[in-house]
């Protein structure tokens, strides 16, 4: 029984969750005050304009993104990399959620709207795509996550 989905099938109106998610992500991150927690957890500060600043330009970039994703085939590579770090990002938030025994903001999509959006899509594409195509996503998925974790560190005032 062949279980793979034709490419066509993998690609539709659905990509259009992820800048959804991830802004009702950044909101609830936003409204938790996720600067002050990670301040308070990791000692690296950075203001509530940063922080939307950064995010903001992660939404208009992922908003793009699917754009790309919609016109070109060639680029579902970034489903699978958004997929990895939405994923990423939620058991991060669990995870610091349950190391810190306090709420990490940014916990509930994360669990609500990012882990399942981010299993579907990867289940999706491990049966819809080549393994090529997965994989430099799962690889690029975890350098962007990577990246945005860096990034925050070094620009963000680290405190003492």
């Amino acid at each position: 029984m062949n279980t793979r989905i034709p490419d066509t099938d993998f690609i539709g109106s659905w990509v259009w969750l992820f800048p959804v998610s991830f802004l009702l992500h950044i909101t609830e991150e936003y409204l938790g005050d996720f600067p002050r927690w990670i301040s308070r957890i990791w000692g690296v500060e950075t203001s509530s304009a940063n922080f939307l600043s950064w995010n903001g330009a992660a939404l208009v970039l992922m908003t793009v993104s699917v754009l790309v994703v919609l016109k070109a085939r060639s680029f579902r590579w970034l489903l699978v990399a958004f997929g990895t770090s939405v994923l990423i990002n939620a058991l991060a938030h669990l995870l610091g959620t349950i190391g810190t025994r306090s709420y990490s903001p940014g916990l509930v999509t994360g669990l609500v709207l990012f882990l399942p959006l981010g299993a579907i899509t990867l289940r999706r594409a491990w049966v819809g795509i080549n393994r090529r195509t997965f994989r430099v996503g799962l690889i690029v998925g975890v350098l962007m996550h990577a990246a945005v974790v860096l990034l925050a560190f070094g620009f963000a005032r680290i405190s003492d």
